[in-house]
């Protein structure tokens, strides 16, 4: 049983976040004008460029990532992209207390989901 579990846990795990991404492209897609307007809020420079760079490298990556292609450029990728999703979107030490909570859970989440992406290499 033990070797199976050497098998199938690890596409089980490629799987669930390549899927994550698939799905946070397709969401950050279908709701793409309040997703800019809250990077433009953000000061982001071009948000709605930035968005749909986003949704489209999202979209790839989560595919490529589920079936284990050209991983080192898929991890790269997204590990570059999840550090300035976190410190964009997570960036609690500059929040009031009592938006602070929630952006701390962003950046942590974003955190645990590099720590899952370099897992794959």
């Amino acid at each position: 049983m033990a070797g199976e579990g050497a098998v199938y846990l690890p596409l089980i795990g490629r799987i669930l976040v390549g899927a994550f991404f698939v799905f946070l492209s397709i969401s950050h897609a279908i709701n793409w004008r309040v997703r800019s307007d809250d990077l433009r809020a953000r000061n982001i420079l071009m948000p709605t460029l930035f968005l749909w760079v986003a949704i489209i490298l999202y979209f790839i990556c989560g595919f490529f990532f589920i079936f284990h292609f050209a991983m080192p450029s898929v991890v790269f990728i997204l590990a570059i992209m999840l550090i300035i999703r976190a410190l964009i979107l997570g960036n609690f030490w500059s929040k009031k207390a009592v938006d602070q909570h929630t952006a701390r859970i962003q950046f942590m989440t974003n955190i645990a989901l590099l720590g899952a992406v370099l897992m794959a290499l």
